[in-house]
């Protein structure tokens, strides 16, 4: 892509170590957002801007419907649960003046695999929908022909068709699909191709499987970062870490305004009569994590506890 080093080799030259997974914070999340349409597909070695739900990528509206790519787990016990992470990648690039060092520190982050192996920058990547440690689907602009070309180069060979996606596979069991304006890449064998069918409609999406996260994403809605997972139910409070009997989902949301942020925080217990709204409350009151926000409120409905304030950004630490 560039003469000499590449931007992956200049990386890797001055990064040492990457984390890709979701740091400190109340972890959960996702929205349930509106299909417009598809975006348009490019030729091989042609910049495209993906735009399958009709958002544009200035950061004025959500370019990823990504409860769609949410894979239903297939294993059960602990392993039944995983937690992933929502940016609207535009919006925080938008931002990144006034979210100062913040903003620096998430990009930083992100600059991992796939992208390191892809050889894309950040800047390259419009929304992403994560799952720390294990993989992520990225919509945004990139160049199929130059990707498959740096795949090639490092070795990765070309393992078959999934949907529209050409996958990927390299000599460690890690695979990036893509296709033109979107990926999906995983540590791990069978992730991307669960990613891929919940997607494109060949598999059973979470949202479907689990009533708990149905009912998760609905009240978290939609945000320029949210987090979230379901977890097996809750057995003890314990005010001050945040543990509250009856739980079975939490999750996060910071939303990015001219003025400022909003954050919610969620709590999804078993059933109504679970519902412990006072002990909410007074985390709530003490915790570190809602110490930025102003006009703080705690309501419930069914069985369903949120926690909502507003904020400045420069004040917020998006969760790194």
């Amino acid at each position: 892509m560039t003469d000499g080093m590449s931007r992956r080799q200049m990386v890797r030259s001055t990064v040492t170590t990457v984390t890709a997974g979701i740091a400190g914070g109340v972890a959960g999340c996702t929205g349930l957002l509106e299909s417009d349409g598809d975006g348009s597909d490019g030729a091989d070695g042609t910049t495209t801007s993906h735009t399958r739900n009709g958002a544009s990528s200035d950061g004025s509206s959500i370019p990823l419907e990504y409860t769609r790519w949410l894979y239903a787990p297939t294993t059960s016990g602990r392993d039944a649960y995983y937690p992933f992470l929502f940016s609207h990648d535009t919006a925080l690039q938008a931002n990144k003046q006034r979210l100062g060092e913040t903003y620096q520190r998430f990009a930083g982050r992100e600059i991992s695999f796939p992208l390191l192996d892809m050889d894309l920058s950040y800047n390259s990547v419009d929304a992403t929908l994560s799952f720390p440690s294990v993989g992520r689907y990225f919509e945004g602009s990139f160049a199929p022909g130059e990707v498959r070309s740096e795949l090639e180069e490092l070795r990765y060979e070309r393992i078959g068709e999934k949907a529209e996606f050409t996958v990927y596979r390299d000599d460690v069991g890690k695979e990036i699909a893509i296709t033109d304006g979107a990926a999906a890449a995983a540590r791990t064998e069978g992730i991307v191709t669960a990613i891929i069918e919940a997607g494109t409609g060949g598999g059973k999406q979470y949202v479907d499987a689990n009533s708990d996260l149905s009912t998760l994403t609905e009240t978290l809605g939609t945000a320029t970062l949210v987090f979230g997972q379901t977890q097996p139910m809750v057995q003890g409070t314990n005010v001050n870490d945040g543990q509250f009997a009856g739980v079975v989902a939490t999750g996060a949301t910071l939303d990015l305004f001219a003025d400022g942020v909003e954050m919610q925080f969620v709590f999804v217990f078993e059933d109504g009569d679970a519902v412990e709204r006072n002990a909410v409350e007074s985390w709530a009151e003490q915790t570190d994590q809602t110490d930025a926000l102003d006009d703080r409120s705690v309501s419930r409905t069914g069985r369903t506890v949120v926690i909502t304030g507003t904020g400045k950004a420069e004040d917020t630490s998006l969760g790194v």
